[in-house]
């Protein structure tokens, strides 16, 4: 359900009132400088301690804890009934190994924005904006990223840290008509067979939206040059090459991706 900020920031005013400093952050802000609807409602909140928070919210509707040690929660106010609010406070996250769950997560409520946008994926998903002062706070240049269409990772072993994120930045740039900066390309080629360790469903999740994309076979050209198409759908990667007949000089890939599109 798209709402506008100024509603959101009035269903947590109880936050607001006991000193908390909200910020929208990562997608909706993205989607909201793009002027496309975000039906997410994604929430930092600086100032308070979970259980504070927790016990501020539950007169004003349901309060889940959910995420690592709890440091989420999700919101759904009563005078709002099917609208959830995802609120977590800041955090820091070191990696412990190659699978998304291997994180030691610290939740700490007086942590710098800044520093909870830097443990992002991309810069243009690596932006705040405060609720009540309605200012942006974009320490890794996502803004003029997303104005020059370049889809640029915000630390160098984002991919290592996990894998998820190199199809998220297919599905990304075809969505959005964003160009993988070089540097981040070849991060992309030089960790394509870490998705291997991904989860099926995780990665049908991020096919399935690059499927909104005008042409999705701009998605499925990046999954093959970069290669993780071998991993994810080798039966597909496995049409390069093979000559098709009604067209001569093109190969059943190409077909295939025409066929999509259309």
């Amino acid at each position: 359900m798209p709402m506008e900020k100024s509603e959101i920031a009035r269903l947590l005013s109880p936050l607001v009132q006991e000193g908390a400093d909200l910020y929208e952050v990562g997608g909706p802000v993205r989607d909201g400088l793009l002027n496309v609807a975000s039906k997410d409602h994604d929430i930092l909140c600086r100032g308070l301690p979970m259980k504070k928070l927790v016990s501020l919210l539950r007169p004003h509707g349901k309060v889940a804890a959910v995420g690592k040690s709890f440091g989420v929660v999700k919101f759904n106010p009563s005078r709002a009934p099917g609208l959830e609010i995802d609120i977590a406070l800041p955090r820091r996250e070191r990696s412990t190994g190659s699978g998304h769950r291997d994180f030691d997560v610290d939740f700490d409520p007086n942590l710098p924005v800044e520093a909870d946008l830097g443990r992002r994926d991309f810069t243009v998903n690596a932006m705040a904006m405060s609720l009540t002062e309605g200012k942006l706070i974009d320490p890794y240049g996502g803004e003029a990223d997303l104005k020059a269409g370049i889809l640029r990772q915000v630390f160098p072993k984002a991919f290592k840290e996990d894998p998820l994120r190199l199809v998220r930045a297919v599905q990304f740039a075809a969505r959005f008509g964003l160009t993988i900066e070089p540097i981040t390309w070849s991060a992309m080629r030089e960790n394509a067979e870490l998705v291997a360790s991904v989860s099926g469903e995780r990665i049908s999740q991020e096919l399935v939206k690059l499927m909104r994309a005008p042409r999705p076979s701009v998605g499925f050209d990046l999954m093959r040059d970069s290669g993780l198409l071998k991993h994810i759908l080798p039966e597909l990667d496995a049409l390069r090459g093979i000559e098709q007949d009604k067209q001569p000089g093109d190969d059943v890939y190409g077909h295939t991706m025409r066929a999509l599109d259309a």
